[in-house]
């Protein structure tokens, strides 16, 4: 078995992976003011953002895979046995990242699709995972995962597969959301607040989406729009 499919079936069934010093749990408690981005303001590495992707998607790369603007969506067909994934070609360091995406044709519904923020795309695995990356996923069979990969590809897992009943199953779009602050990551899908997170593993670096595609079988990820702003509310302890 290539590494690329035993990596792509670690994220998709949810093998447990050893935590590492510096992860752990954070402080419960989300920001309660949500970002505000506009295209003229600028964080310390990169302008924000707000993206519908009506007529393009400006800022915005495939990394794996071929990522073009249809039906007002940011799309992809997804490749079997292959993660398929998109940048934006800014760095940001403390964010609020929210998308809305759609994952069609996935199985029995485990494979994830996943915010992926502070990561450096220009350096990838065999698995097609960005080095280093933190990945903030869900599944359509209603679970959440938080992974995390450092440089040399080493795995910390922030939260193991869990279920949300928020999340729910089957196709159709789910907003996911991520905020950064510090070495502080608070993560919700559909306005659930699943968990807040403590890791030092990266500061800074790109975000973007991406999804796996299993072995065989067929699926496509559509982002309706992307939104990435500043935390305007202090983190509650």
């Amino acid at each position: 078995m290539s590494s690329r499919i035993a990596v792509g079936g670690l994220l998709a069934a949810g093998l447990s992976v050893l935590g590492a010093a510096g992860a752990g749990a954070a402080p419960s408690g989300m920001p309660h003011t949500a970002a505000t981005p506009s295209p003229t303001t600028a964080s310390a590495h990169g302008g924000y953002f707000r993206d519908a992707f009506n007529f393009q998607a400006p800022g915005w790369r495939g990394v794996v895979g071929r990522w073009s603007v249809k039906n007002g969506t940011l799309f992809a067909q997804g490749m079997p046995g292959r993660f398929s994934s998109v940048k934006h070609v800014n760095t940001y360091d403390d964010f609020d990242y929210e998308v809305r995406m759609n994952r069609i044709g996935n199985s029995d519904g485990s494979a994830p699709n996943c915010l992926i923020i502070r990561a450096n795309p220009n350096r990838r695995s065999e698995a097609d995972l960005w080095l280093p990356g933190y990945y903030f996923c869900y599944t359509n069979n209603g679970k959440a995962l938080a992974v995390a990969f450092d440089a040399r590809g080493n795995r910390r897992e922030l939260m193991d597969y869990t279920p949300v009943k928020e999340i729910g199953t089957g196709g159709g779009y789910r907003t996911v959301r991520v905020q950064a602050f510090d070495h502080v990551f608070y993560f919700s899908v559909n306005g659930k607040e699943i968990g807040a997170f403590k890791d030092d593993l990266s500061s800074f670096g790109q975000v973007g989406a991406g999804f796996y595609v299993e072995p065989g079988k067929r699926g496509s990820l559509a982002l309706d729009y992307a939104n990435l702003g500043p935390i305007k509310a202090a983190i509650s302890g």
